[in-house]
């Protein structure tokens, strides 16, 4: 796992380089890691696995209505009762946000850049 991130450390300044080059500011580490991600499921499920992405219950079946509804609904559960719970033993509450669009805010956020100084991560080798 250390491995894995020290390459996307490695790969993130570049790819912000990149994007500085256009002045265009992201938020490239998350964006990185999602990839990386994907990346390896792809390797895995396309090349590695002979079965593909049926042995995991991803292949052309699972693309009905009645699994995505039922692991939406199962989805829905696995959030839904720990919340309830946590809303009646008084661990949790709702609180009214700021006016205005989440969605904006969350943009922006996601676009502006850093005020403070980065100091560089070193990867250690073995």
């Amino acid at each position: 796992m250390a491995k894995q991130m020290c390459d996307i450390g490695a790969v993130v300044p570049l790819a912000s380089w990149l994007f500085s080059v256009t002045r265009v500011r992201v938020v490239l580490y998350p964006w990185m890691l999602l990839a990386s991600i994907v990346v390896a499921h792809v390797v895995t499920l396309r090349i590695l696995e002979p079965r593909g992405w049926a042995a995991v219950r991803l292949g052309p079946a699972a693309a009905r209505p009645r699994p995505i509804i039922s692991a939406g609904l199962l989805g829905a559960l696995a959030v839904g009762i720990p919340s309830l719970i946590l809303l009646s033993v008084g661990w949790l509450r709702a609180e009214p946000g700021p006016s205005g669009s989440s969605l904006a805010a969350a943009a922006s956020i996601a676009t502006r850049s850093s005020r403070r100084a980065r100091t560089p991560r070193r990867c250690s080798r073995p």
